[in-house]
């Protein structure tokens, strides 16, 4: 027959109840092999213990010998139910619950060091009785416990982990840990603060592994500075599932030039910075330079002073994937590069995936409360580029003067954005000198759809609200200027309802050559258009036999001419029209050295 956990425990209670009726110092020996009655010289037995009782619930009857000051129960109402614990004596009683009083009015509590648990309080742990006030206890004394330890800088070296909760002594720029060179393996799962410098600097030489998982880091400067300027043969670091937040200088700055090969994995985190700074051009969320094979995922920065994301030099095998920056106000993510020349090493493109960034130009601290100057994704270019073949995919850009802001160089710059969407930017996409973009952005509330310059390119570009100006071109008029594949754009068309009407769609392109589709449904008259028109720079003609119209209800002759300089539609309809969308469609070669306002 099989006894139950429940019976077992019923039966242990019994024997425990006849037990504590007798102290069990009477029977413990002594070093000297003495009983513990006899007058014991100390708390320590023959086996380097204090002495064992039964239960917390049998103690307040039990008479301990005056210079017993600590004491071990089995378990709180029934030997090994769980609740077994280290008990020191104290002069007083405890505010807390984990405490019991003996004979002669001694109360003793929960020595610390130990982990506190329901169990230690009375829980029953049976999901049939209320336990409640135990769990809520068990919780206040862990939290009445918890030490903070003032160091002046931590040198760790290998084979470690920290899981205390460390504060520096405030001198200036002082790491709170410094993981130090031969730094095999080190963990943190603890909290590291700083006063008034680094939270953890990690300048290691050698082989090194390092994790820091389920920790809080708060640096005064750094909140952790990767730098080291010397060959390092292997670093492997991953950072996650933490809190990471720096006051005044970047949250985590991984600059690695010389090294061979190191692996960061930035994953699963809360990062922050504060508001002001004594560090100019600091206050990254993250800053990566000349850094190998890393990875940012899976994390949100709630708040960054400078660049969310800051990218430069050499680095190379990096991706972001998944990451929300909530709030910045300055560029969201800034991709840059030294020029090889310089002495830097050639560079990758990265990856991309995922990406939020929104821009606060009314934060208190934002340093202009405009948008000019502040860009969502920031490429820039200097001599040989700067990081070629990028790759962006669902990527979103909220509240900056250029939502994407793609550089050129004086090695032709190419990028690929699929699903790239710019929301309530002055602009959706900026083109530098050579810019070439492959891909698709989405715009929405952005009042100019594309600033170029000479000799650029991009593939696609589709709004849903009416723009002011399809293009503001900042080049000049005897270089090449900027190719345009795919236009979309509504217009708002209103019609008198009494005959042909010619409604002005943009200024027409320096050259044109594409197949122009454009669409508009009121109730039931609406009308579907679609041909193929070219411009030469003087002559605009429609491809015979391209034209493919649909005409429902009192609309008909949809068609497009050229009105005076103006690519324009020409529509007749018998019923009037208020401020209905008329879809624009262009899918072929749009080429500009000119502005195109929209009309």
């Amino acid at each position: 027959m099989r006894t139950s956990r429940r019976l077992f425990i019923s039966g242990i209670s019994a024997l425990a109840a006849a037990i504590v009726t007798l102290p069990l110092y009477s029977w413990r020996k002594r070093e000297s092999g003495s009983c513990l009655g006899e007058s014991p010289a100390t708390d320590i037995n023959a086996r380097g213990d204090v002495p064992i009782y039964a239960t917390v619930t049998g103690m307040s009857t039990l008479s301990i010998p005056a210079n017993i000051n600590a004491l071990r129960v089995t378990g709180y109402s029934a030997v090994g139910d769980g609740g077994g614990a280290l008990y020191k004596k104290v002069g007083s009683e405890p505010s807390h619950a984990g405490k019991f009083q003996t004979e002669g009015g001694f109360w003793w509590e929960i020595a610390e060091g130990q982990d506190s648990t329901a169990d230690m309080l009375g829980a029953a742990g049976d999901e049939i009785t209320d336990d409640s006030a135990a769990v809520k206890s068990a919780i206040a004394l862990r939290s009445a416990t918890s030490r903070r330890y003032l160091v002046a800088s931590v040198n760790t070296f290998c084979n470690a982990e920290m899981f205390e909760r460390v504060i520096d002594s405030g001198a200036t720029s002082n790491p709170v840990v410094n993981i130090v060179n031969d730094t095999e393996f080190w963990k943190l799962t603890g909290r590291v603060e700083s006063v008034d410098g680094i939270g953890i600097r990690d300048n290691s030489n050698g082989a090194s592994k390092i994790i820091i998982n389920g920790a809080d880091v708060i640096g005064s400067s750094y909140g952790l500075l990767s730098d080291d300027a010397r060959l390092t043969d292997l670093r492997d670091v991953i950072i996650s599932t933490s809190f990471m937040y720096s006051d005044r200088a970047d949250v985590i700055a991984l600059n690695h030039f010389d090294g061979n090969a190191q692996n960061f994995i930035v994953t699963g985190n809360i990062l922050g910075t504060g508001v002001g700074s004594t560090f100019p051009g600091s206050g990254f969320g993250l800053s990566v330079a000349g850094t190998k094979g890393w990875l940012l995922g899976d994390s949100i920065i709630k708040f960054s002073r400078s660049e969310a994301i800051h990218i430069e030099d050499e680095q190379r095998e990096g991706q972001i994937s998944n990451v929300t920056v909530r709030e910045t106000i300055d560029h969201g993510l800034y991709i840059s590069r030294s020029a090889e020349s310089g002495g830097q090493g050639p560079s990758d493109g990265i990856n991309v995936s995922n990406l939020i960034v929104k821009h606060n130009k009314d934060h208190p601290n934002h340093s202009t409360g405009s948008k000019v100057g502040f860009y969502g994704i920031y490429i820039l270019a200097t001599e040989h580029g700067s990081a070629p073949g990028c790759n962006f995919s669902n990527v979103r850009a909220h509240g900056f003067e250029y939502g994407f802001n793609i550089g050129g160089g004086s090695a032709v710059e190419v990028c690929n954005i699929q699903n790239g969407y710019a929301k309530d930017c002055d602009c959706a996409v900026n083109l530098a000198f050579g810019a070439t973009v492959r891909g698709e952005i989405l715009a929405t509330d952005c009042p100019t759809l594309i600033r170029s310059g000479n000799n650029s390119e991009i593939e696609s570009v589709v709004t849903n609200t009416v723009p002011n100006a399809i293009l503001n071109y900042v080049g000049t008029a005897t270089n090449n200027g900027v190719l345009i594949r795919h236009l979309q754009f509504p217009k708002l068309l209103t019609h008198r309802g009494d005959g042909a009407e010619i409604f002005d769609l943009m200024d027409m392109p320096t050259r044109l050559m594409a197949r122009i589709s454009m669409r508009l449904n009121n109730s039931n008259h609406s009308f579907y258009m679609c041909l193929d028109a070219r411009f030469n720079g003087m002559d605009f003609d429609i491809t015979t036999g391209t034209d493919i119209s649909s005409h429902i209800g009192n609309f008909s002759g949809a068609t497009l001419i050229n009105n005076s300089g103006k690519l324009a539609l020409r529509v007749t309809s018998t019923t009037a029209v208020s401020a209905k969308r008329l879809i624009v469609d262009i899918r072929g070669d749009i080429y500009s050295s000119k502005d195109l306002l929209a009309y």
